[in-house]
């Protein structure tokens, strides 16, 4: 999909330098075609040569970017002509801004009877084309020699010319800096590595930094629009859409009959199922409610095996007002209070105490020891009692089956 629009996107725009080239994608391989000077108006983007337009940056002590284009807007000094002026603005620091514009020469669109939406200016896209270390290039494009330097002010470009003859000149003319080869260069000796470093830029860009690129509505010359042609791909678009659309709804709306009709009785009984289970549910829930409060009193066991493993004698356990009573004898040697800390260990006992003072009688001592059932104790072993009952039974009932 991606390779798709890629290729729509070239198809709409072109490369223009004295004359117009299409832009080609084959095989990850980019070339530039020539093409006849009246395909320029056909296309909605242009990559715009050097020899077409003029080139200054300059910045501004201006924090404030509102502020920044009215001043742009009323300074009238940096170009020697007027036309579209296009612009690149960037932050210095917390003061002050640099802006690069290009003012295109006005016969250029005035000879397109459709003007493109977007206009980029090819140095551009070679000085972000170029390494971080290089800051200054030799490029040859398809018309001619362009130089190219990365300066504290900006971008600087300029066409070999008899005033520039080398790249030397060059930089000695827009102050770049350069001295004998210790700065780093970069020289292309062939079209191929400029139309490489031209697309590289290219796909460098996002909507923000283009955004100064763009021509203003105003000047699109919007009789010479093919509105036809537009026109009729919208409404094979949106016919292809409302085609496929209504065959997916109609499809779906059939599989869903089908379903209904196959599966009726199927959900009728998932309907009967659900509603008596809603019932059991609702007097399950019902039942539940006065037994939330009982303690399994069985859990007393638990308790008696205790004091009857410390080899003592269980005389009675009594249970009233949810405390718990018991009495007894310590035998062969115990004592009652090794009792008592047998219990304050067990889980299912809160707060034991002596009820009575512990008495002996033949060598043994008699006790009385009353505490609490635990009752979150007691309903948690309650629950697991069940779901290992639950688990019984239904390994059970799956073995009968087999």
């Amino acid at each position: 999909m991606l390779t798709l629009i890629t290729d729509l996107l070239a198809k709409r725009g072109g490369y223009f330098a004295n004359d117009f080239y299409a832009i080609e994608q084959k095989n990850n391989n980019v070339a530039l075609i020539k093409q006849p000077n009246n395909m320029a108006s056909k296309a909605n983007w242009l990559i715009l040569g050097r020899q077409h337009y003029f080139e200054v940056s300059k910045v501004y002590p201006i924090a404030n970017k509102r502020e920044l284009l009215k001043a742009i807007e009323y300074d009238d000094s940096n170009t020697p002509f007027t036309g579209t002026t296009l612009k690149f603005i960037e932050r210095v620091n917390e003061h002050s801004h640099r802006v690069t514009l290009w003012v295109i020469e006005p016969e250029f669109l005035n000879s397109l009877n459709i003007k493109p939406w977007l206009v980029i200016p090819e140095s551009f896209l070679l000085a972000n084309a170029l390494d971080n270390e290089i800051s200054i290039a030799s490029i040859n494009t398809l018309t001619s020699t362009l130089f190219i330097s990365k300066t504290s002010q900006g971008i600087v470009s300029g066409i070999k010319s008899a005033n520039t003859p080398s790249i030397e000149l060059f930089a000695l003319a827009s102050g770049a800096p350069f001295a004998n080869g210790e700065v780093k260069q970069l020289t292309t000796e062939d079209h191929q590595a400029f139309i490489e470093l031209l697309y590289q830029g290219l796909r460098k860009q996002s909507i923000a930094s283009l955004q100064g690129f763009f021509i203003k509505s105003e000047k699109v010359n919007w009789k010479h629009y093919p509105w036809k042609e537009a026109g009729i791909i919208c409404s094979a678009v949106f016919t292809s859409y409302l085609i496929l659309t209504s065959g997916w709804l109609t499809l779906r709306e059939a599989q869903l009959e089908y379903a209904l009709t196959t599966n009726t009785e199927q959900v009728n009984e998932s309907l009967a199922l659900q509603k008596a289970y809603q019932t059991q549910l609702s007097r399950h829930q019902q039942l539940q409610v006065p037994l939330q409060q009982q303690i399994p009193h069985w859990n007393l066991w638990h308790v008696a095996l205790d004091v009857i493993a410390l080899e003592s004698t269980l005389k009675s356990i009594v249970y009233k007002n949810e405390t718990v009573t018991i009495q007894g004898w310590a035998d062969k040697g115990n004592r009652a209070t090794d009792i008592l800390a047998k219990l304050t260990k067990n889980p299912y006992v809160l707060q034991p105490s002596f009820s009575k003072p512990v008495r002996k009688s033949r060598g043994r001592e008699e006790f009385s020891i009353s505490f609490s059932l635990n009752r979150e104790q007691a309903v948690m072993s309650s629950a697991a009692e069940q779901t290992v009952t639950a688990s019984v039974k239904e390994a059970t009932t799956v073995a009968g089956k087999e």
